[in-house]
This record gives C-alpha cells, structure tokens and sequence, in this order.
C-alpha cells in the first residue's frame, strides 16, 4: 500500500469524524442509529475505504473472502 499524503490523511480523519458522528446518534433510544444515519455512515464508510486503499484492492478481499464463504 502507498503512503497516504497529507491531503488523503486529512480527508480521512474528517470521513471518520462523520462515521463516528452518524453512529453515535440514538434518537429511537434503541442503541442503534436511525435508517438514515447508517446509511449516512456506510456512504462515508465506501469514500474511507476509497481513499485508504490502492484500486482494486478492496476487490481481491471481498472476491477471495467469496470464495471461502461457507
């Protein structure tokens, strides 16, 4: 993997801010967050994995993960 540059880094920490931020929010008192706020997580969760790993990558993982799924 290429080292990420400083623009890459900073793009990161403030995607994690926004996931931890969508993830916090109990509103229905459940413990989990509203609809809304995981689908607002799992979108900035995709742009994270985007940026922090090189192209095709997450690919290879998820095809070979397929593979040995049970």
């Amino acid at each position: 993997m290429a080292t990420l540059n400083k623009r890459e880094i900073k793009k990161l920490a403030k995607l994690g801010k926004g996931i931890l931020a969508s993830l916090s929010c109990d509103v229905n008192g459940m413990g989990i967050p509203c609809r809304t706020d995981r689908f607002a997580a799992a979108d900035l969760m995709v742009k994270y994995l985007k940026i922090h790993f090189e192209p095709g990558v997450l690919t290879k993982h998820f095809k070979s993960k397929k593979k040995g799924a049970v």
